[in-house]
């Protein structure tokens, strides 16, 4: 028993290490209830991503769009993610924090070719569970049938077990014909208390809906709060991954 709880708790923290190194986000904006599944097909369209962006307050936002793919015989993750955008909010993050860590960096040609479509990251775990490494090539499935990329990149990346790619967003959206976002990730502007920052992206959302706060044991991929926005149609949830006061308005 001893063991086994040791070893849980030494996952917890080291996820909870990776959340805090790996997401630079203060806030994130989801339409799936992450308390029932953290994964889920709910998506948000483009307009939803545009009206979060013009809020007052949001100092930097980019765009998730995460999905499933067979390989092998097996299900890994594909997140699209608008990379350009991610990039500078860890530069903001980190020149804010005055600290030393920083993203996986990739020179401009390696950029170069994960916006074309030419390549994409994987996950250091799908490296391990097929042997993968830089410079080899992976082919997924696409609406167009199946399509090689180069591997650019091992990252660390606890998403899933079997595995996980990372693709930019504009590609994802060209060859999937998905132009919606799981996730939308924003920093909030300094000097701007979190909990406004939720009322007015409540607003924004659905200006006749209650928005409150509750403690969850659970999220994207760590423990986080959630916070849920009620409106007619549809529904959002909002979480912090370090804010952890609850509250109702």
């Amino acid at each position: 028993m001893v063991s086994a709880a040791s070893t849980v708790r030494s996952f917890q923290l080291e996820s909870e290490r990776w959340m805090d190194d790996k997401f630079p986000f203060d806030l994130s904006v989801q339409a799936n209830d992450l308390s029932a599944s953290l994964y889920s097909t709910a998506g948000h369209g483009p307009e939803i991503l545009e009206a979060v962006r013009r809020v007052p307050g949001v100092a930097g936002i980019y765009g998730v769009k995460t999905t499933f793919l067979p390989l092998d015989g097996r299900e890994v993750m594909l997140e699209a993610i608008d990379l350009d955008a991610s990039r500078a909010m860890f530069a903001a993050r980190h020149a804010e924090h005055q600290d030393s860590q920083s993203q996986e960096s990739f020179d401009a040609a390696t950029r170069a070719r994960l916006a074309s479509g030419a390549s994409v990251l994987i996950s250091e775990n799908l490296s391990a569970l097929r042997r993968l490494r830089r410079g080899d090539s992976i082919e997924l499935p696409t609406p167009a049938g199946a399509r090689r990329f180069a591997i650019d990149g091992i990252v660390e990346d606890l998403s899933w077990p079997a595995g996980s790619l990372v693709i930019d967003r504009g590609v994802f959206r060209d060859l999937w014909h998905d132009s919606t976002t799981s996730f939308i990730d924003l920093r909030v502007a300094p000097g701007l208390e979190i909990r406004e920052a939720k009322e007015r992206i409540a607003a924004a959302l659905a200006g006749n809906g209650t928005f409150s706060s509750t403690r969850s044991p659970t999220s994207r991929k760590s423990r986080a709060t959630r916070s849920t926005l009620l409106s007619r149609s549809p529904t959002f949830r909002c979480w912090s991954p370090s804010w952890s006061d609850s509250w109702e308005s």
